[in-house]
């Protein structure tokens, strides 16, 4: 529950993107690479389309450790928070 409350808090301050095709796209090539949870290539493809937005370091944050692998090996950097 306090990981809830925490996500609420920091709601405002995240940055969100749009779940279009390319998207889509990236997390199915993702997932061939990478076999892992639908939403887990999303996710990662998400953070992949953000750096390449940004043009910088994006950073993947996620308790889940085959997730952050996955991340490293796109190129992401990574932070692990407990649960």
């Amino acid at each position: 529950m306090k990981s809830f409350v925490v996500f609420l808090q920091e709601w405002p301050a995240y940055v969100r993107i749009n779940l279009d095709d390319s998207i889509l796209e990236r997390s199915r090539t993702l997932l061939e690479r990478h076999p892992r949870h639908t939403l887990d290539a999303i996710h990662l493809a998400s953070a992949i389309e953000l750096q390449d937005q940004l043009q910088e370091p994006s950073v993947m944050i996620s308790a889940d450790a085959q997730l952050l692998r996955a991340a490293m090996a796109e190129h992401l950097e990574t932070k692990r928070i407990p649960l």
